[in-house]
């Protein structure tokens, strides 16, 4: 079935187009990405069966620089 599927959804495209690649360039809102993340582990959730009170935690607002050798050679991200 499934293969029946992607053949009719890949209709009509060259499979030059499928795997096309593309330039992917990280940083972007990095910042504020970190503080979304942070700022939601941080809240309460009432509506758990077994609610954790994080009324303790503190927000940590320092974000560490961007290292260009934080990702060890030979892994993949």
């Amino acid at each position: 079935m499934f293969k029946s599927l992607r053949s009719t959804l890949l209709k009509g495209q060259s499979s030059r187009d499928v795997d096309r690649p593309f330039a992917a360039h990280g940083g972007w809102l990095r910042e504020e990405a970190i503080m979304l993340l942070r700022q939601f582990y941080v809240q309460e959730n009432q509506k758990a069966p077994d609610p954790r009170v994080k009324k303790s935690r503190e927000l940590k607002t320092d974000i560490a620089p961007v290292t260009l050798n934080a990702v060890k050679k030979g892994t993949t991200i």
